[in-house]
């Protein structure tokens, strides 16, 4: 992946095929594109509020009706 949008393009995808009980874990040093990957995702499940970075915080949820996403 080279830019942002080929990120959420990836995650976009993933999340179309993403039901209720998967779990997605993404792993990386700070910068490396978790929360972009996160945004993207969550656009695709129809997330309207800001997905931010975690990084100060323990958990963020949103819950999209269908499955329910948790950014760590």
């Amino acid at each position: 992946m080279c830019s942002l949008a080929d990120t959420h393009g990836v995650a976009e995808a993933i999340a179309q095929l993403s039901r209720t009980g998967d779990i997605i874990v993404l792993a990386g040093e700070m910068g490396a594109g978790k929360t972009a990957f996160a945004q993207g995702f969550g656009a695709a499940l129809g997330v309207d509020e800001p997905i931010t970075s975690p990084t100060f915080t323990l958990v963020h949820t949103y819950d999209t009706g269908r499955v329910t996403l948790h950014h760590a």
